[in-house]
């Protein structure tokens, strides 16, 4: 009997213990995978949050460049919108060369745009090429091509629309290929002499598209030493003690407002500055262009070729 209870319990001992050792090892197995799966969230989450947290500075730096780039344009741009609003030159306030160079509506231009106006218009529109030479008499208006300086560019255009007014020059003056002085010279002596084909003009406010400007460098003694002779395009435009003319010329450089391209002579048309005697209206100074110098040491004279409209 005592062997037989011994058994017993041996057996009861051994059967009891298993499922106390499978819920002892279960727990311990489930928790461990718990914690395998609590540390993968975890690590899932905070790269969630760190994934967001870039995404978030990236949105910011892009917010934060987008202002920036904008500053950095207006401050681009600034400056070159400053630098337009800056006195042009000699002591004069701003002045828009646009409101002169298209200052005449269409019906008007078109009254005013005769006889020298229209075939200088004309031939800068044909032009193909042109350059400035000294003496050259190169004028191809079929080819548009003109190498020409500036007293033959002035003889080209009297003899194709005024040959009666060019051959009195030619006659007074005694030269076939009249030069700046010649003009010269013929205008300064109108006031003295009687012709039917000109008409001094000794204001700059009678200046009228169509009349013809010449002025002569004077040297230290006084005496001439070259010079240069255009058209007028268009009656002066007054701007303080300064007057804006459009002149016509063959020149080695360009004016102010000029059809002409940077760095290219010959033909064109542009915008010279003149200072005038305040009581006799007779100029005294020219500027090339707005961004020139004032050149004192010349001599003037203008004259209208008859059939101009005053």
């Amino acid at each position: 009997m005592r062997s037989l209870f011994l058994t017993v319990l041996c057996v009861f001992l051994l059967c009891g213990t298993k499922p106390l050792l499978a819920q002892t090892t279960t727990p311990h197995k489930k928790t461990a995978t718990h914690k395998k799966t609590h540390h993968a969230s975890q690590k899932k989450q905070g790269h969630s949050k760190k994934h967001s947290r870039k995404k978030h500075h990236s949105a910011s730096h892009a917010q934060l460049r987008h202002p920036d780039a904008d500053n950095q344009q207006d401050t681009l741009t600034q400056p070159a919108e400053v630098s337009l609003a800056q006195p042009l030159n000699h002591d004069l306030a701003t002045v828009n060369l646009t409101h002169f160079t298209s200052r005449f509506p269409a019906n008007l231009m078109h009254s005013v745009k005769q006889g020298v106006v229209d075939f200088v218009e004309k031939t800068v529109d044909n032009l193909h090429y042109s350059s400035y030479k000294l003496g050259g008499k190169r004028f191809d208006p079929e080819r548009g091509v003109y190498i020409v300086d500036c007293s033959n560019f002035v003889d080209n255009i009297l003899q194709n629309v005024y040959p009666d007014a060019y051959s009195s020059l030619v006659n007074s003056v005694g030269a076939d290929n009249p030069a700046s002085e010649h003009y010269f010279n013929f205008f300064h002596d109108l006031g003295t002499t009687t012709d039917s084909h000109w008409n001094k003009i000794n204001d700059v406010e009678q200046l009228q598209p169509g009349d013809i400007l010449v002025f002569r460098y004077k040297n230290s003694r006084g005496a001439e030493t070259g010079g240069h002779v255009m058209v007028v395009m268009q009656k002066p435009e007054q701007a303080s003690d300064v007057f804006f003319v459009r002149v016509a010329d063959s020149a080695p450089s360009r004016h102010s407002e000029d059809t002409r391209h940077f760095h290219e002579s010959g033909i064109g048309i542009g915008t010279l500055l003149l200072k005038a005697n305040p009581i006799t209206g007779k100029p005294s100074a020219f500027a090339w262009g707005v961004n020139g110098y004032w050149n004192r040491n010349v001599k003037f004279a203008m004259a209208r070729p008859m059939g101009i409209d005053a």
